[in-house]
């Protein structure tokens, strides 16, 4: 990613940057799945995450994308074990309802969290989890993150998800996370309901005003689309047939325009997805759906501008929303607005901070090498090679550390420990 203003320091150092860091989008934090954190448009999955920045310094989209995980110990595959199991359940908002529109189900096994399904008008969903990993023995040694335990005397055949979970996304809601360590049976598996809980201070919203005022073919337009999101795999062609119907028959209505964004993205039309999710905004400047996938387009094509922009009116009608304020700091810090990415950093250490937030380290050290304060710059460096380990980060952070330490502006890391505690 492009750098939108030069640091102010001295030019020898300029020429030292990270490499790219491939990250996926809005892996959850372990607390809890925050809906704003977890992005409908550009995840893994059926969709997939279609853009890949290819620019020179970290990718600071992923919260916690790096975070170390440990070994993975491979162990034997078992032949005959069922490689999925059917998953179903329910979600519901906090009040008892079911959510009026379709609502993403993802699924994570120590990874970044992928769509699974979309909920029906009664806030039901199924799907078979086939993990990226074969089924393997637990027994087979310690690190085991995904395995299959045979039945022995007395015990049940048990299909262990061990690290994997459901979360569902709702922008303007906080999402439970359902755990599904140990989930016992190998064919049908009913997970229970998953609660939706409304942010604190939202006052936008999920269901547009203006699709009460369409017409009636426009709603039948865009509830035939909205079908066919609903499908695994959806067919996103035939969605962005129906909605591009509904909103030339009905030019207002938001929440096709924000669906025919979504479908094109499934499509990989960028430009059409981005056009049509603007034109939601337009006619609805409070209805959440639209600037999630907008801000993540704009994170990963380094449009740091439109970043700030969208996000900080975003916090205007969720101002909760933690996974925002991660891309409000990161815009803010890339702008130059050092203040800003400070006190957006600040909020996020209060809600857990870099515990479910690794990369606000590197937010913190862009910020202190912008005031030449490379002491701190380097306490944020380290604390954050603590918590990655994708090599090109650990590689790149650990020159730009040695570098500093030949050009004599920081301490030998031997004499820094003591002096320089890490930030909480």
């Amino acid at each position: 990613m492009r750098e939108s203003e030069p640091a102010p320091v001295a030019a020898v150092l300029a020429c030292v940057a990270l490499l790219v860091v491939p990250s996926a989008l809005g892996q959850e934090p372990a607390g809890g799945a925050d809906a704003d954190s977890t992005f409908n448009s550009l995840s893994e999955g059926p969709r997939g995450s279609r853009t890949r920045s290819t620019d020179a310094v970290p990718n600071l989209g992923s919260p916690d994308s790096t975070l170390r995980q440990g070994p993975l110990v491979t162990g034997t595959a078992i032949a005959g074990v069922p490689r999925r199991v059917l998953l179903l359940g329910r979600v519901f908002m906090d009040n008892g309802e079911a959510p009026v529109q379709p609502v993403a189900v993802k699924m994570g096994c120590d990874g970044n969290p992928r769509l699974r399904a979309y909920t029906d008008t009664r806030g039901r969903f199924s799907f078979h989890a086939i993990t990226d990993q074969p089924m393997l023995d637990l027994d087979s040694g310690p690190g085991q993150r995904l395995g299959y335990r045979p039945p022995t005397t007395g015990e049940p055949s048990r299909t262990n998800l061990f690290g994997c979970y459901l979360a569902v996304d709702l922008p303007g809601f906080r999402s439970e996370r359902k755990g599904l360590d140990s989930i016992v049976g190998s064919a049908r598996i009913d997970v229970g309901t998953i609660v939706l809980h409304r942010l604190k201070g939202l006052t936008g919203h999920t269901a547009s005003p203006t699709t009460a005022a369409a017409p009636g073919e426009a709603k039948r337009a865009h509830g035939k689309g909205i079908r066919q999101l609903r499908r695994m795999p959806p067919d996103f062609e035939k969605s962005v047939a129906h909605f591009e119907k509904a909103v030339d028959i009905y030019p207002a209505f938001a929440e096709a325009w924000a669906a025919l964004g979504e479908a094109r993205l499934g499509l990989d039309d960028l430009r059409g997805a981005k056009e049509a999710l603007s034109r939601s905004i337009e006619v609805d400047a409070k209805l959440l759906g639209p600037y999630q996938p907008l801000m993540q387009m704009a994170l990963q094509h380094s449009e740091w501008e439109a970043l700030h922009l969208l996000s900080e009116q975003y916090l205007k009608l969720s101002p909760a929303s933690n996974y925002t304020r991660y891309l409000a700091a990161t815009a803010s810090a890339r702008m130059g607005k050092l203040d800003r990415a400070e006190a957006l950093v600040d909020q996020l250490n209060e809600e857990g901070g870099s515990n479910r937030w690794p990369l606000i380290h590197l937010i913190m050290a862009m910020v202190y090498e912008n005031r030449a304060q490379f002491e701190k710059a380097a306490r944020e460096y380290e604390a954050l090679l603590g918590a990655s380990s994708e090599p090109k980060t650990v590689a790149m952070v650990e020159r730009k550390l040695l570098d500093w330490r030949a050009l004599g502006v920081i301490k030998p890391r031997e004499n820094r420990s003591a002096e320089f505690p890490a930030r909480p």
